[in-house]
Formats: structure tokens, sequence, C-alpha cells
């Protein structure tokens, strides 16, 4: 999912990710993400998000939910140098 962060670059954190097999056809995935732009329009940055994730891992169920509090992150940005 660290691809997900370098593609999409309004993407700021990654909170919650789940994903389920359930045939070889089919993957399903739900997603709760942070934007770095709390002005963005939710729905272009999820978008995005759902886009491509079809395009790059060929997942085409996927529900995706934007958070905007302070929870803990499972990818977050990179520290600051």
């Amino acid at each position: 999912m660290a691809n997900l962060k370098e593609k999409i670059s309004e993407l700021a954190v990654i909170v919650d990710l789940h994903v389920w097999i359930i045939s070889e056809e089919k993957i399903c995935l739900t997603l709760t993400i942070k934007s770095k732009d709390l002005e963005q329009q939710d729905r272009t940055v999820v978008s995005n998000v759902k886009k491509m994730l079809e395009e790059e891992f060929e997942i085409t169920h996927s529900t995706v939910e934007m958070t905007y509090s302070d929870e803990m992150a499972l990818i977050s940005p990179s520290p600051s140098p």
C-alpha cells in the first residue's frame, strides 16, 4: 500500500486497511484514509484511490472512507530530516 501513497499525492496517511480474498477473481478491500488537504473534495480523493486500486491491484470492490481525526496511521509520512 506504500505504492498507493506514492501515486495519490493528496493522500496523507492510511489509517485502517482490511483485505478479503473471496476468490481468485474477487478481492475486497476497506480503507480509511486521511487527506493532506482538508479542503480537498472527498469524492476526488476517494475516486483517485479507488481508480488506482483497480488499475494497480485489480481490486474492483472497495470501500474507501475519509477521516479527519488524529487516529494512529498504519502508513504515515516519512519523518522530516
